[in-house]
């Protein structure tokens, strides 16, 4: 009885830490392994570095959230949208469907992690444009490699995820401020009117001294 109180301490004390500060990458990790249910809400570990990646991009916060440029809302630590929420949950999920439970303003504050996991394999993971969004946020020169053990790959066990370096690009990305063009992700410098004028100028310049000393050296002739 004594060891079953301590387990349930321990889960107890796990989803405080998660829901009242930000948490690591490997933390994530841990929780994944922890929560996912092979039938409810399967997360392949081939997913484990977009999913880790997502969450950096929420700061690795439960209460995170942002509304977009379009008036949607992404909540919680893997950014679920706001309209994805009826789809959280399977057909016959015995935890029941999410907004039966909470509403949508109140899901950063009442959903658990089981919640969390099932929303990410339910309805991010199966996003073929959310999938691409943020497989462009997490190309290699915009994160940083972590590894961290898990115990869902029984050949290593470990597995490398990826910690963004630039948290807030995302929520830039989704209230306009910047695009998936900003020059941080494609590593092509921007150039201004001003600078492509400077540029024009300087190269009709050189144009211009190079013709007059080909026509001076031919008048020497």
């Amino acid at each position: 009885q004594m060891r079953i109180s301590w387990v349930s301490a321990g889960i107890f004390c796990s989803m405080i830490a998660f829901t009242t500060s930000t948490v690591s990458p490997c933390y994530i990790v841990e929780l994944m392994d922890r929560y996912q249910d092979a039938r409810w809400s399967k997360i392949d570990i081939k997913s484990y570095p977009i999913a880790v990646c997502i969450t950096g991009y929420s700061r690795y916060d439960a209460y995170h959230k942002i509304t977009d440029k379009n008036g949607i809302r992404h909540l919680g630590v893997f950014g679920i949208r706001e309209d994805n929420l009826g789809k959280c949950n399977k057909e016959g999920d015995p935890k029941g469907k999410v907004l039966d439970r909470m509403s949508a303003d109140n899901y950063v504050f009442e959903s658990d992690f089981v919640d969390e996991v099932r929303c990410l394999a339910n309805t991010v993971l199966n996003s073929e444009d959310t999938i691409r969004f943020y497989e462009t946020l997490c190309q290699p020169h915009l994160v940083v490699n972590v590894t961290c053990p898990t115990t869902n790959n029984q050949s290593t066990g470990v597995i490398q995820v990826y910690n963004p370096i630039n948290k807030d690009l995302a929520d830039r990305i989704y209230i306009g401020e910047t695009d998936l063009n900003d020059e941080l992700i494609t590593g092509i410098k921007k150039t201004s009117t001003t600078e492509m004028a400077h540029t024009s100028e300087s190269a009709r310049e050189v144009t211009l001294e190079s013709e007059l000393q080909t026509s001076t050296t031919q008048k020497s002739r």
